[in-house]
């Protein structure tokens, strides 16, 4: 991960939005397969991997974009 050479602060907004993303679209699909709220474990660990993957100068929308396709 890039966080120890460029920064915490270029590097947030990007797992931020790909960990809500991948969470907020994960939850939504559990609520209509499943009926009930469950915590999203599996977006948690998408969203990281997206998190790393990606570079961290891309826009947040790039990350946020990716986790929901992934998920």
């Amino acid at each position: 991960m890039a966080t120890p050479h460029e920064g915490i602060s270029s590097v947030a907004p990007g797992l931020v939005a790909a960990v809500v993303a991948a969470g907020f679209m994960d939850l939504l699909i559990l609520r209509w397969k499943k009926d009930n709220w469950r915590f999203p474990d599996g977006a948690l660990l998408t969203g990281l991997f997206i998190a790393m993957v990606l570079s961290p100068y891309q826009p947040w929308y790039v990350f946020a974009s990716g986790s929901v396709i992934a998920v």
